[in-house]
């Protein structure tokens, strides 16, 4: 049954969550992405997060030998659950613990016997909620790599940044790298608005909002996450340097593009709408 068709048979509404099992090599790509994409299944539910389990006893082999697929797996998930912890050592789980945040710093990862979780610990997570988005992408220090799968963490510290030229650049990196960023995500300063922005991406599909006011006497900084593959880390902060207005900022523009407009026309303050919409990369 597909998800399109189990909602239109809840006329009643009594489900609550439903959980989408996959196989061990399939590509959860394509399912995040439907979330986003199909405005019919958008407008009944949302996506909660997305979760991997890990056999902790092989993984390692797995990741060594030929690792693509199980390593995209793990860079996809928002919590990753050692599975068959009893037939592992101690050093061996916190090698495979380590291997996992390399790939994927901002998981949560746990530890089960026979795939048994706790259900508050599978369902209601938030993953994909602004809020979480925001924690997640701001309890990241560093980068870290396994092979050529990694974490990408920048941070800026100081000056803003102009939403439209933000929206070029990421809607560009997306069209034209899009394939190797399996998830991003963060939250920014965005000139002449007091409000955190949000956003959060899949491959080549992302969105962004405005959250919560910052704090008073609350540092401003920017957090910027990618997770993927062959991640450029010099390239991508120049890339997002040549968007900051003030102190810190470069002022440059990198490639061609479109000027995506992020503004609502009822409104003069050019930061009231913020949606994202990704802007073609070849665009003159």
């Amino acid at each position: 049954m597909s998800i399109r068709t189990l909602l239109k048979s809840d006329k009643a509404g009594m489900i609550d969550n439903c959980v989408i099992e996959t196989t061990g090599i399939a590509d959860p790509a394509p399912i995040v992405q439907m979330f986003y994409m199909d405005e019919e299944i958008k407008a009944s539910c949302s996506l909660d997060a997305v979760i991997c389990l890990v056999d902790s006893k092989h993984v390692l082999q797995h990741l060594e030998d030929d690792g693509a697929e199980c390593a995209r797996q793990i860079a996809f998930a928002d919590r990753v659950f050692l599975n068959k912890t009893d037939l592992a050592s101690e050093q061996q789980l916190r090698e495979v613990q380590a291997a996992c945040l390399r790939i994927n710093a901002t998981a949560k990862i746990s530890r089960c016997t026979n795939s048994e979780v706790p259900l508050d610990q599978l369902l209601s997570l938030h993953a994909f909620d602004p809020v979480s988005a925001a924690a997640a992408a701001q309890s990241v220090k560093g980068t870290g790599s396994h092979s050529q799968f990694s974490t990408v963490s920048l941070q800026f510290d100081k000056g803003c940044f102009d939403l439209v030229r933000f929206n070029r650049q990421l809607g560009q990196l997306l069209a034209q790298d899009g394939p190797n960023i399996f998830r991003a995500k963060g939250i920014i300063h965005v000139a002449n608005d007091n409000r955190r922005f949000v956003f959060q991406g899949v491959h080549m599909v992302f969105d962004g909002q405005a959250g919560t006011p910052w704090e008073e006497n609350q540092p401003r900084r920017s957090v910027l996450v990618f997770i993927g593959r062959s991640l450029d880390k010099d390239g991508l902060r120049r890339r997002f340097e040549s968007c900051l207005d003030g102190p810190g900022g470069k002022g440059k523009r990198i490639g061609n593009g479109t000027e995506a407009s992020c503004q609502n026309p009822k409104s003069s303050n050019p930061s009231s709408n913020m949606n994202l919409t990704p802007v073609d990369a070849d665009a003159n």
